[in-house]
């Protein structure tokens, strides 16, 4: 499928009513992107929950087991919620979304992962991060027939909050411990994560960890092989506009872009793990005519395609 052809199939989404359910419907039995699988959820298992919970074991201040993290845009089925909690233990953790996206089918499937895999999981995460103690939740679990937020909350401690804005999240200053988002921020308009970053410096405790990966290339790249994931940074805003829907928003921001945002809200860099560029990136760079907005950025800054970030809160007032 063309990406144009697919832009504008979430565009007549957006227009429908409950959309949401289309656009899932969309993902889950056309694309085939959301299915689920023991070779898709292991191959998540690292970016998702190893990646996360050795951040917190090496620059966190508060047990894992006794933190309180907050996740937004967890997605359909709260894969990392399900495992950092089942497996190593939370005292809350909090995940906000937009629009209610969860549904109990994938829940199910994804907790059913967790107690069939859970001793194989437990052991690759004592591998990756040295003193970690695992909960065993995951594998003790009895589904009912029970609402599913019943059962995220009864044997996970997750509260989960949709439809909710996070600029807006209504939690209370220095709350949270950790806060960690899995590949969401590129899909939030500027504005709003401009408003959404200086709510989680209110929200997380001076010191708390904020760990976040960012992916910066054009999705439609992902399907659509005909472009390259630079293929965005040729329109400008008002072009981009009318294939770029609410269901499929790219912000196009660049690494520079991020790295300004997290400064303006005091959250210091403890780590920054850019992504490997490709062989035949400069050449799908230089392909591209560029927008204007683009010109003054370095080739150096186009190039990164995405970065995983842990930042501390309040970091550069600190001598």
């Amino acid at each position: 499928m063309r990406w144009k052809t697919k832009a504008f199939i979430f565009r007549m989404m957006d227009y429908m009513p409950f959309g949401e359910n289309a656009y899932y419907f969309f993902q889950k039995y056309i694309t085939r992107s959301l299915r689920n699988s023991d070779e898709k959820y292991l191959k998540l298992f690292e970016p998702k929950v190893i990646r996360n919970i050795k951040a917190i074991y090496e620059y966190g201040n508060i047990r894992l087991k006794d933190s309180v993290i907050l996740e937004f845009g967890a997605g359909w089925d709260l894969y990392c919620p399900i495992g950092i909690s089942g497996i190593g233990g939370v005292r809350r953790y909090i995940c906000v979304d937009i629009n209610r996206f969860v549904h109990k089918k994938d829940i199910i499937e994804c907790i059913d992962w967790y107690k069939r895999k859970n001793s194989e999981l437990e052991n690759m995460l004592m591998q990756e991060i040295e003193g970690f103690q695992d909960n065993n939740k995951c594998k003790d679990i009895q589904i009912g027939k029970g609402d599913v937020l019943d059962i995220l909350k009864q044997y996970f401690h997750i509260d989960y909050m949709a439809p909710c804005d996070m600029a807006t999240s209504g939690l209370d200053t220095d709350s949270v411990d950790y806060i960690i988002v899995n590949t969401t921020l590129q899909h939030i308009p500027f504005q709003q994560l401009d408003a959404i970053l200086g709510e989680c410096s209110r929200i997380l405790k001076r010191g708390g960890l904020f760990v976040t990966n960012v992916n910066y290339l054009d999705h439609y790249a992902n399907f659509d092989k005909s472009i390259t994931h630079y293929n965005f940074l040729q329109y400008t805003d008002s072009e981009f506009e009318k294939y770029n829907p609410p269901l499929h928003y790219q912000n196009r921001l660049r690494h520079s872009d991020y790295l300004k945002l997290f400064k303006k809200y005091g959250f210091c860099i403890l780590e920054e793990q850019k992504y490997k560029s490709k062989e035949g990136d400069k050449k799908d760079l230089s392909s591209v005519t560029l927008s204007e907005k683009y010109m003054s950025y370095s080739d150096k800054d186009l190039l990164i395609l995405g970065c995983c970030f842990v930042l501390k809160n309040g970091g550069i007032n600190e001598g």
